[in-house]
C-alpha cells in the first residue's frame, strides 16, 4: 500500500488513508478472479434492477465484508469504515458503462492517479456523482453530466451514452440546430461513414456536423450528419480547419 502524504506529524492525512484503503481492497479484488467476477455480475444485476447509487452503496459493503470474511489473506488489512465507498461505487459503475461500450474492464490505478480521477474540482470519472437518486442504468459517467444537462434542457427524458471524443466542443460551443433534416438512403448502422460518404460527394455545399438528435421516445441519442453550409452560424465553427482533414462542425 502507498505511504501517502504526510500531514504535519509525519503520519498519512484521513485523504490518503481513504484511499490506501479504497484501492487496496480494489486490488485485492481485482486479484482474484472469482471474486472479481461475482461482485461485477450481482453488481450489474442491481443495476438492471433499477438500483440507484445511494441504495447500491450498502448492499456492495454488505457484500463485500461477507465475502471478507472468507479471505483471511485480506480481512485484517482493510477497514471497510474506511473506505470511501462513493468512489468505489463510481468504480464499478465505469466497468458497467465500459462493458455496455464492449470494452475491456480498468485496471485498478495507482494511488496519485487515484486521487486525480476522483478529484471533484476537475469532473474526475471516479469523483461524487451528483445523481445519486436516479437508477444507475439511466446515468452516464460524472464527465458527461453537464452534457446531459444541456441536452434535457432542450427536452427528452435522458442522454443515451456513448463515447464522446468532442465533450468540451459540444460543452463551450454547442448550439440547438433545428432546421428541417432531409433522410438519405445509405447503409444501416454506419452514420460515421455515410456522413463522410456524402459529405465528399457534396463537399462545397455541406459540412459535417457531430451532436446529438432527440428521438420520439426522449432519448438524447449521438449523431453524424451533414448539413448546409450556409445554416451554420458563427458558433458552429470548425473543429478541424487544417487541408485534407474533415471540418466537423459542433452542433447538437
Amino acid at each position: 500500500m502507498a505511504t501517502g502524504r504526510p500531514t504535519n506529524n509525519g503520519m498519512p492525512g484521513k485523504e490518503d488513508i481513504m484511499i490506501q484503503q479504497t484501492t487496496f481492497l480494489l486490488r485485492s479484488i481485482w486479484e482474484t478472479a472469482p471474486w472479481r467476477n461475482d461482485l461485477l455480475a450481482t453488481f450489474e444485476r442491481w443495476i438492471q434492477d433499477g438500483t440507484s447509487r445511494r441504495e447500491v452503496k450498502s448492499k456492495v459493503k454488505a457484500l463485500i465484508e461477507t465475502r471478507l470474511a472468507e479471505q483471511a489473506a485480506f480481512s485484517d488489512s482493510v477497514d471497510l469504515e474506511q473506505v470511501n465507498w462513493d468512489h468505489m461505487i463510481e468504480f464499478l459503475c465505469t466497468c458497467f458503462y465500459r462493458k455496455r461500450l464492449r470494452r475491456s474492464l480498468p485496471e485498478v490505478p495507482s494511488d496519485d492517479i487515484w486521487m486525480r480521477l476522483t478529484d471533484e474540482h476537475s469532473r474526475g470519472p471516479l469523483s461524487f456523482h451528483p445523481q445519486q437518486d436516479r437508477a444507475i442504468k439511466d446515468t452516464v459517467p460524472v464527465p458527461l453530466v453537464p452534457l446531459e444537462q444541456k441536452l434535457l434542457a432542450q427536452g427528452g427524458t435522458h442522454m443515451v451514452y456513448r463515447l464522446e471524443p468532442d465533450l468540451e466542443p459540444l460543452l463551450l460551443r454547442g448550439e440547438v440546430f433545428d432546421e428541417l433534416a432531409e433522410l438519405v438512403p445509405r447503409e444501416l448502422h454506419t452514420c460515421h461513414a455515410n456522413a463522410a460518404l456524402f459529405w465528399n460527394e457534396n463537399r462545397e455545399a455541406l459540412a459535417l456536423v457531430t451532436g446529438y438528435a432527440l428521438s420520439e421516445d426522449g432519448f438524447g441519442d449521438s449523431i453524424v450528419g451533414c448539413c448546409e453550409s450556409s445554416q451554420l452560424s458563427n458558433k458552429a465553427v470548425s473543429l478541424k480547419q487544417r487541408p485534407n482533414e474533415l471540418h466537423i462542425s459542433v452542433l447538437f
